[in-house]
């Protein structure tokens, strides 16, 4: 799933959370499952600005202390890792991410 698509279903299930804490682990939990359904990932190049444009809006509309934007960063969070690796460093630890994509990404469609 791209970055945008996490930033998004992240700050739905905030919505339905009360607790930040919650709202980021829940985040974090939508991005597992939204990496495990099939599908392809966009251009980071376009993806980036847009997820970005997207956290930024919903801090916005709902402030940067609401379930909705910990929500957010919990699902977008994971993908730190690929621009990590983007940066030359191999690193991955999130469970979708790791075994050369098998679970996540083109692979998957």
């Amino acid at each position: 799933m791209t970055g945008t698509v996490h930033t998004l279903v992240g700050a739905a299930v905030g919505s339905f959370i009360r607790s930040k804490p919650l709202a980021f682990a829940s985040g974090i939990v939508s991005h597992l499952i939204a990496d495990v359904i099939p599908h392809r990932d966009v251009d980071p190049m376009i993806d980036v600005p847009v997820a970005v444009a997207a956290l930024v809006g919903i801090a916005e509309k709902y402030g940067t202390d609401s379930p909705e934007f910990w929500g957010a960063v919990g699902g977008a969070i994971p993908d730190i890792e690929h621009a990590i690796a983007e940066c030359g460093l191999d690193y991955k630890l999130f469970p979708t991410h790791i075994d050369d994509g098998k679970y996540h990404g083109k692979e998957t469609a």
